[in-house]
């Protein structure tokens, strides 16, 4: 008695497996961007919470540059510096980390301040 598996009963394996990745693989794609998404989303939001409180450690400084210039722009480097964000904060869209040199600039509507990150995507 011959052991081993038929050409047939290969070939349908094979076509599973095939059908089945081509439902499988735009799920896992579509569900790593979304997750590269909202980790940049915490991210800016961790860097304008932290802008907050650099606002509130420096507020006479950053009041006379928003009367002159109309805002004030904080580095990254700046709040982590301060210990207001951690240090080497990953890209999640790509290898390396996010910029130092990346701010969030503050200006003033009214009384309310308003915080923008301004490093683009991420």
């Amino acid at each position: 008695m011959k052991k081993g598996f038929t050409l047939i009963e290969v070939t349908v394996v094979i076509l599973l497996l095939g059908v089945l990745s081509i439902f499988i693989i735009p799920k896992v794609t579509t569900t790593i961007g979304n997750n590269k998404a909202k980790a940049c989303a915490s991210i800016v939001r961790s860097a304008e919470e932290a802008a907050k409180a650099y606002t509130y450690m420096h507020i006479e400084t950053i009041e006379e540059d928003i009367v002159s210039n109309g805002y004030f722009d904080i580095t990254i480097g700046e709040l982590q510096d301060e210990g207001l964000l951690k240090m080497n904060i990953e890209n999640p869209y790509e290898e390396g980390y996010i910029s130092t040199s990346n701010n969030v600039r503050v200006t003033k509507d009214g009384n309310k301040y308003i915080y923008t990150y301004m490093g683009g995507e991420c």
